[in-house]
């Protein structure tokens, strides 16, 4: 798809029946942070994106439909192999970042997200877009950059900025990059398996 001559996607189809779904940027943060932390049934996971009637007689394509959108409309390529991926540190949490996320949207575009009701798309794409000195991408800079041949002052006054932003998971937990989306999306799948006998 190509934001610039198409516009948004407002609805889904499943089986072969259009609905209209929730497209604000806050039901996507709700989503990412439900599956981060594993929680919500299959059927609450639907309700933030299916709010005027859930599909429940089609839930395997209801969850694609919705991991495409949240996707953006380009899923994860599940055939790549694995190649033992190098792990690092999760770059960022919305939970962590929000208020630089925030404050981000107001000094760089003038977009107040308390008021603003953003395509979840566009709000994707213009965190992306963000400038590389901005507060958002200079957390993600000093969580993840390369510290191998930096001077020990150097590395010193990062790890410190490091300790001051770190995001809060459990002890020897880490996250791919790579892999960030994959995870997310084989744990509702985990989720739709285990209420295939019933939606709850």
């Amino acid at each position: 798809m190509n934001i610039l001559t198409e516009t948004l996607p407002l609805s889904v189809s499943v089986g072969g029946q259009t609905y209209k779904i929730n497209t604000d940027f806050r039901a996507g943060i709700k989503f990412e942070l439900m599956i981060q932390k594993k929680e919500g049934t299959v059927k609450e996971i639907l309700s933030l994106y299916y709010t005027d009637k859930l599909p429940l007689d089609n839930i395997d394509e209801a969850i694609k439909a919705i991991e495409l959108f949240y996707c953006c409309g380009e899923l994860p390529n599940k055939e790549e192999k694995a190649e033992a991926p190098k792990k690092e540190k999760q770059a960022y949490s919305f939970e962590e970042d929000g208020s630089a996320i925030f404050a981000d949207f107001w000094n760089h575009y003038n977009i107040d997200l308390s008021q603003e009701g953003l395509h979840w798309w566009a709000f994707r794409f213009l965190l992306e877009g963000l400038p590389e000195k901005s507060e958002f991408k200079q957390r993600i800079y000093y969580r993840t950059c390369d510290l191998s041949g930096v001077s020990k002052t150097e590395k010193k006054r990062i790890m410190k900025i490091r300790s001051m932003i770190e995001i809060k998971q459990p002890k020897g937990e880490k996250m791919t990059l790579e892999n960030r989306n994959k995870k997310m999306l084989e744990y509702v799948n985990k989720r739709m398996a285990e209420a295939a006998g019933g939606v709850k």
